[in-house]
């Protein structure tokens, strides 16, 4: 179920059952401060975030063609933030389509358009969001966003990029595959306080322990650095990985944020 502030119309996670879509409400950290009486509740935000929510998942379905200005103009009047539209919206219609297409429910084309509007709006918002050129921000990296060699499907760490500088948390994104030089040298220049890493099979495994491995044991990298990793396949995995300082396995962004930020400080 998707998880939206009662008070603020903050997206703030999801909870059980993660294939229910279905908007509820609770408190965030701040809103739970501020308000004592938590049994009053006005839901008349949540209903208009779930009439957007339907909204886009039926055109989404139906295979029409939707604007990303149309989109992003609705969500912010209704006082949403951008990482709110992207992780509250867009990011669970484009999970819900994903497993249509998967049960033959929806055509390889719809699943295309809906694709291709994810990434539109993406781009829209980061053209939005002010950011100093790479060059004048080179020691103000937190983290380094990237997926592991063999993972092409870059749209999950472009939603979180959107979702963390919204979060005060400065992050750079690799979206497509570097030599182990260029990433060495890359990490040395900006300094990142983490990596973070995206998979998707559990077969990525092996590549990922080899991967942080040769970092690890890179001369040339003489600072500290986290690795962190997250993807669907970490969803239900029971031990952790010891050579991972944080692996995402829940559905609850918050925890991500809260670990950078911690590490950052």
């Amino acid at each position: 179920m998707i998880r939206w502030c009662s008070y603020c119309a903050k997206f703030i996670g999801e909870k059980e059952p993660y294939q229910d879509y279905t908007i509820t409400h609770g408190l965030c950290i701040n809103c739970k401060a501020k308000f004592s009486n938590k049994n009053s509740f006005d839901i008349s935000k949540l209903n208009e975030i779930q009439e957007f929510f339907s909204e886009i998942e039926n055109q989404g379905k139906s295979g029409i063609i939707i604007a990303p200005e149309d989109v992003l103009k609705k969500g912010l009047n209704l006082g949403l933030q951008y990482s709110d539209v992207i992780m509250g919206i867009i990011q669970p219609i484009m999970r819900k389509i994903g497993d249509l297409f998967e049960k033959k429910l929806l055509s390889i084309e719809q699943e295309h358009l809906f694709s291709h509007f994810s990434n539109s709006i993406i781009n829209l918002i980061l053209s939005k969001i002010s950011i100093d050129e790479f060059g004048k921000i080179e020691n103000k990296i937190d983290v380094i966003l990237m997926c592991i060699e063999g993972n092409s499907h870059t749209i999950g760490i472009r939603f979180l990029d959107i979702v963390l500088k919204d979060a005060g948390i400065m992050s750079y994104v690799i979206l497509y595959p570097l030599s182990e030089d260029k990433l060495v040298n890359l990490i040395i220049k900006v300094r990142p306080k983490a990596i973070a890493i995206s998979i998707v099979l559990e077969e990525h495994l092996t590549k990922l322990e080899k991967f942080v491995h040769f970092l690890k044991n890179n001369p040339k990298i003489n600072f500290s650095l986290k690795y962190m990793i997250g993807g669907n396949c970490l969803k239900n995995l029971k031990k952790n990985i010891e050579y991972i300082d944080y692996t995402d396995n829940s559905y609850d962004i918050n925890n991500f944020i809260n670990y950078l930020k911690s590490i950052k400080s």
